[in-house]
């Protein structure tokens, strides 16, 4: 996303602090980074409640999760993120 000239997402630093927010299906996210390129560039994870643990997820520019197996509940909620 920074190299598009679009305000990044995700600024994380060399101590490990991330941007913190939710899914559209309410879930607890971390993003690591917007810079990674190709189709999904905004990596990170959601917490999955039911197995205590954080789960390592992709996503598109848009927020967006596109996958047989991933329910479109996992989509960034972008008013949710706290810088």
């Amino acid at each position: 996303m920074a190299s598009s000239g679009k305000k990044r997402i995700a600024a994380p630093n060399a101590i490990g602090h991330f941007v913190r927010g939710k899914t559209r299906g309410g879930n607890e996210i971390r993003i690591y980074s917007d810079e990674a390129g190709g189709d999904f560039p905004i990596h990170g994870a959601w917490f999955y409640q039911a197995e205590n643990r954080w789960v390592p997820q992709t996503w598109k520019e848009d927020g967006t999760v596109i996958g047989k197996e991933t329910p479109r509940s996992l989509d960034l909620n972008i008013k949710s993120l706290k810088f």
